[in-house]
């Protein structure tokens, strides 16, 4: 059995500094959004130390995560350091790997068990359904395809999103 990978989202990195028997990546992304200088000299020194190991996927693993996350309506709500980690988990899963990718936010939950990957929580507050998202108007109730809009068409209301599919997990 393949040593088990986790790809450790910014809360993450923090919560699981040593797992036994696993390989601990995140991307260089997720590394830059922390901010507090303890938390930096802790997570330079995991790197420094080989307990952390920075990679990224090449660009098709990225353009794959930007199409689900696309089609499923949760592009909005991720950045481009959520998607590096998406990329980075598909493309350690498609070379063999077993990919486990720790993170509360529920969007990267959702945009990973649709690409097929392995999630964990890091609190224990997880996702319970797949979703496939849509935008409406609540105004005119009418149902907009285009993302990127955030205003409504017809009518300017701010448009709201609901669930367009539910599967359970």
């Amino acid at each position: 059995m393949s040593r088990r990978i986790y790809v450790l989202d910014a809360s993450a990195l923090f919560r699981f500094p040593s797992l036994l028997d696993a390989e601990l990546w995140t991307t260089e992304l997720i590394v830059n959004e922390v901010k507090n200088d303890v938390e930096r000299d802790i997570v330079k020194k995991m790197i420094e130390s080989k307990a952390l190991l920075i990679g990224s996927a090449p660009l098709e693993f990225t353009k794959k995560a930007i199409a689900v996350a696309s089609e499923l309506s949760e592009i909005h709500k991720l950045s481009k350091a959520d998607l590096s980690l998406l990329a980075l988990s598909l493309y350690l899963k498609e070379k063999g790997k077993n990919v486990i990718l720790l993170t509360d936010d529920y969007a990267i939950q959702n945009v990973a068990l649709h690409l097929k990957i392995n999630v964990s929580s890091i609190s224990g507050k997880s996702i319970t359904h797949k979703i496939v998202w849509e935008f409406y108007c609540p105004a005119c109730k009418k149902t907009i395809s285009n993302f990127r809009v955030k205003e409504c068409p017809i009518c300017g209301t701010s448009l709201k999103r609901k669930p367009k599919t539910k599967e359970p997990l």
